[in-house]
């Protein structure tokens, strides 16, 4: 690993060991050495066309973090006065034809180096940046910031990738420039959609809803925010009444134990513990780990009993027999060993009128875990004190706010949202009563964590497992093809948002949405595959952690975290792509290449937008927190190509990195 790769790795607000950065807490040099403080020009090489012809070079001091440091004072000189001048604002102008000069700049007793080319075609594009180097198919090197990367064709019909990287959680866009000398005719490529194509579907499927019907994400991300903000706070003393409950119990004030038949009033309103709204529900189904609650005031034409006791023995046989040992089992504050399963018009109240787009397809509230009372006063009256998951019903006429949902729509949805809300649940009331946990889970990695449930059952349900690179040769049959759609349909749909708009959105950034969450899921599995042979307790020690969201991460992945992130980022394009590449860019468990094009519902080319380089034309792209971006490029037989990174003209900080594949 170099040494800029290192730095990067400890510069990222990812990791809080001092010890883990020991290796290379220290900047780039321009010369590819390790220093405290030093210059770097920007950029490495210019050139003039003509004698006459001018062009401006940059230059800054950094410290020994790679920070910009303000208020310094650069003097500028050329090494070859005969060749071109410069002035003290760094602009340089040409005197003498087909001739190479040396430009220094200075800056508190440091300085550094960069060549000014005047007219002379005939020089190597590489003249002033670092040594040429000569790649395989498949193999990587680092783009240095300060010196950019100089590759030596192999052979006729190279080609390449280049993958800039913004390493950082702090909510923060940069602009990058990267530019290519040297550079062939860009290849024809199939594989190629334009940066930032809409073109594609942003559908988050579920199920067998159609295509324009998706999950109501920022209604989620509300649930999971006020867990957090209002719930959590509460925990300590939750803790405290359950056991002294459990050390005095007293039976009059337990839930009631509920039979096929009950009635029960339950809270549906979704506000914290204020403002309970009651609903009357009967007790249509039980199981061995759950019970199914009708309310008794759903539209016509919805499940029958039946249905809910299929429920039931599915929450069983395929959620619970999962996520149990993935996640844990849930708590059981009503001490009936089972969880509720409201089927409510509550819920598709919550969708509102007028041919609506986005539906709330289900969900599980953190209040319900909280006690009623506390010592005996009202501590959470809204809390149904229960561990539950609320469901819609089917209202094939549209009675509720006029949103025809069809029994086959929501059927097709209730297994894998069980799954979906069950991980929630589990991970909330174990970080609540289990854990000791001060607060809860990031919802970036909680939502991750449970499209990871879905992604379980499925594997489950279909008799398969992770680390088969499950593509296209799957589809085809009514069996596959309807477990996929059913649990795996809306994972690939998010997935595709996130690969249509890489640089807007990572595992982790701060646009909390759709591809926010294909990004997180889809690391997660690589992060899981590459982690160990199988998965093991990874997903148990995620779910069960005091500590949250980076903290969590480092904890179950190590000090390579930011390592980890950056080479899932380059595998989303060389996983099945780039013959004999290093297993760290690849993606064990799913061949998406092979996939998309063969989904039973949306399928599609492979929507990863990759951008294309052209010779001596700076290629602009901005780059959210964590994100990446794709530009594919060729060298010429028997030449030299050089590419380079800036940041508004200048050496991009230490966050940033990029990497080259040869692919071809």
């Amino acid at each position: 690993m170099s040494l800029l790769r290192s730095f990067v790795r400890c510069a990222i607000v990812l990791l809080w060991s001092v010890a883990a950065c020991t290796e290379g807490g220290v900047a780039p040099s321009g010369g590819g050495s390790a220093v405290t403080t030093q210059v770097v020009i920007t950029p490495g090489q210019v050139r003039l066309a003509a004698v006459g012809d001018t062009a401006r070079l940059h230059a800054s001091l950094y410290d020994s973090d790679g920070n910009l440091l303000g208020g310094t004072t650069v003097t500028w000189a050329s090494a070859d006065p005969a060749v071109f001048t410069i002035d003290q604002n760094g602009l340089v102008t040409g005197r003498q034809a087909q001739s190479v000069g040396r430009a220094i700049a200075s800056a508190s007793g440091h300085a550094d180096t960069a060549y000014v080319v005047v007219a002379n075609p005939g020089a190597a594009p590489c003249l002033g940046y670092a040594s040429p180097v000569t790649l395989a198919v498949g193999q990587a090197v680092s783009v240095s910031m300060s010196d950019g990367a100089c590759i030596t064709s192999a052979g006729g019909g190279d080609e390449y990738v280049v993958m800039p990287w913004f390493g950082t959680s702090d909510s923060l866009t940069i602009p990058l420039e990267v530019t290519g000398i040297g550079l062939a005719a860009p290849p024809v490529n199939p594989m190629r959609a334009p940066l930032a194509s809409r073109s594609l579907s942003a559908t988050d499927w579920h199920g067998g809803a159609r295509p324009s019907l998706r999950r109501d994400l920022a209604f989620e991300r509300g649930i999971r925010e006020l867990g957090r903000r209002e719930i959590m706070p509460l925990a300590s003393r939750a803790r405290a009444e359950l056991l002294r409950r459990a050390l005095s119990p007293d039976l009059s004030t337990a839930p009631a134990y509920l039979r096929v038949g009950d009635l029960v009033q339950l809270n549906a309103n979704i506000v914290g513990c204020v403002s309970p709204i009651f609903r009357t529900g009967r007790v249509a189904a039980t199981s061995a780990r759950a019970i199914v609650v009708a309310d008794t005031n759903n539209p016509s034409g919805g499940f029958t009993d039946a249905d809910y006791a299929r429920f039931a023995i599915g929450y069983d046989t395929l959620v619970a027999a999962v996520e149990d040992a993935a996640f844990g089992t849930p708590t059981d504050i009503d001490a009936n060993g089972k969880v509720v399963i409201f089927f409510t018009r509550a819920v598709n109240e919550l969708t509102p009128a007028g041919g609506a787009s986005a539906f709330v397809g289900g969900f599980f509230h953190p209040r319900d875990l909280l006690p009623l009372t506390y010592y005996g006063q009202p501590y959470c009256p809204s809390s149904n004190e229960r561990e539950m998951i609320y469901m819609p019903v089917p209202d094939p006429t549209g009675t509720v706010n006029g949103n025809a949902l069809s029994a086959g729509l929501i059927d097709s949805l209730t297994i894998a949202t069980l799954a979906h809300e069950n991980q929630h649940l589990v991970n909330f009331g174990r970080r609540v009563y289990v854990n000791n946990a001060l607060g809860d889970e990031e919802p970036w990695l909680n939502e991750g964590l449970s499209d990871i449930a879905e992604e379980l059952v499925f594997y489950h349900a279909a008799g398969l497992s992770p680390r088969q690179n499950i593509g296209g040769a799957s589809f085809g049959t009514q069996s596959f093809n309807g477990l996929f759609t059913m649990y795996m349909a809306p994972n690939f749909a998010r997935l595709a948002v996130f690969l249509q708009q890489p640089q807007s959105y990572s595992p982790f950034s701060s646009n909390d949405q759709s591809g926010t969450y294909g990004a997180i899921w889809a690391f997660l599995r690589y992060a899981a595959d590459h982690h160990a042979s199988s998965d093991g307790d990874v997903w148990l020690r995620l779910a069960n952690s005091p500590v949250s969201g980076f903290a969590n991460l480092y904890d179950v992945f190590g000090a390579d975290l930011a390592q980890l992130l950056d080479a899932w980022a380059l595998s989303v394009y060389t996983d099945d792509r780039a013959p004999s590449v290093d297993s760290a860019y690849t993606q064990p468990s799913w061949n998406f290449r092979s996939a998309f094009p063969a989904l039973p519902t949306g399928a599609q080319p492979y929507p990863l937008a990759v951008g294309g380089l052209s010779d001596g034309t700076a290629q602009p792209v901005s780059l959210r927190d964590g994100s990446s971006a794709y530009f594919g490029f060729s060298i010429a037989a028997g030449t030299d190509a050089v590419i380079r990174l800036t940041s508004n003209g200048w050496m991009p900080p230490a966050t940033v990195q990029a990497t080259i594949v040869r692919t071809k």
